[in-house]
This record gives structure tokens, sequence and C-alpha cells, in this order.
């Protein structure tokens, strides 16, 4: 009885997408799809959390289900990043008409994504300290254990590094390893790597 359950929900997140499909069919604006699958997808969970209980094993293989369209589309993006940030940057260097504007745009690339990480961290440390977040709470599986340790090593790694060391990560030894995002400080690597490949095409 469980898998007839199951089959409906996927059929009910089918149905959705072809709704989103029909809107590009019909040349419906980008943003506009997006606040409708947003609004979709939180009527479908609304539906889920009424109808089932939340234990439910139905919920928790859908679930497994929905995840193919959920991350799959996620790591999807992930794949594409880092490739489309080398791209565009070495394109744009290449198309530069002014060699005087590359030292302007490189700083500003360099500028803006060093500036956007410091953002985000503040923003993280501010909402952990106003909400008093904590982890004390959170069952911890196989998995949570394994990336808490891995961010352990990472922050030990990081405090022990001086300011000049710090910045010495900054540079690529080994492109493609960055281009996987192994490193905190990939998308920089790869930034810097793009404008050193720019610069070469340029010469």
């Amino acid at each position: 009885m469980d898998t007839v359950f199951i089959i409906i929900n996927i059929a009910i997140m089918l149905i959705f997408i072809g709704i989103l499909f029909a809107m590009q069919k019909k040349y419906v604006s980008f943003s506009k799809r997006v606040f409708a699958g947003l609004g979709l997808g939180i009527l479908l969970g609304a539906f889920l959390q009424i109808v089932y209980s939340a234990d439910s094993e139905v919920v928790s293989a859908t679930t497994d289900w929905y995840n193919i369209v959920g991350r799959g589309y996620v790591r999807f993006l992930m794949m594409i990043v880092i490739p489309l940030v080398m791209v565009s940057i070495i394109q744009s260097i290449i198309n530069l008409e002014k060699s005087s504007e590359l030292g302007k745009m490189s700083a500003w690339i360099i500028g803006i994504l060093v500036t956007t990480a410091m953002v985000a961290a503040m923003v993280g440390i501010a909402s952990a300290s106003i909400f008093n977040l904590n982890a004390d709470q959170i069952e911890m599986g196989q998995a949570e254990e394994e990336r808490g340790l891995a961010l352990e090593e990472r922050l030990g790694s990081l405090e022990g590094m001086t300011t000049p060391q710090k910045i010495l990560e900054f540079i690529p030894s080994n492109i493609f390893l960055d281009m996987t995002g192994e490193r905190a400080t990939s998308v920089i690597a790869v930034v810097i790597f793009s404008i050193i490949i720019g610069i070469a095409v340029l010469g």
C-alpha cells in the first residue's frame, strides 16, 4: 500500500514539473517560473506534511525520489560554477580593447570575491550569536560526524597559518584540484589562474 502512495506523490511532482515546462514553452519569464516553482514546492511540502505523519516511511521514501530532482539540480549547478567562472573571465580578458583595463578588472573580481566571502562569514557569525545557534540538540549520524571532523581539521590548518601563508593559499599549485572545489580558496585560485591565462592570450 505504501508503494501506491509513493507513486502518487511522485506523479504529483511530475505534474508540477510539467507545469513548469509548459510555462517555459509559453515563454514565461525565468523569474516568474522560479517563483512558480517555489510556490509549487511549498504546496507539495505542505501536502506531504498534512497527509502523512512526520516519521512516515512514505514521506522518507518519497523524499529520496524527490532528491533526484532537487539535489540533482544543485549538483548540476555546482558542476558548472567553476568552469563557468574560468571561461567567462578568460573570455572577458580576451575581449578587452585596452590593456590598462586589465588590472582594474582583475582587482575588482578578486576584491568582490573576497568581500562577498567576508560578508557571508559575518552574516553567519552574527546569526549564530543573535539566535544562540548551536549543534547540541542535532542528532549526528556518521555523515555529520565525518563532515564535522573534516571542518575541524580544515579550521585547525587555517588557524595555524600566518597572514602571508593565508595569502599564499590563494595562489593555485594544482588547478585541477582547485576545479574540484577541494580547498577553501579554490574559487579565488581559479580566478587567479583564469586571469593569468587571459593575460597570456593577450600577450
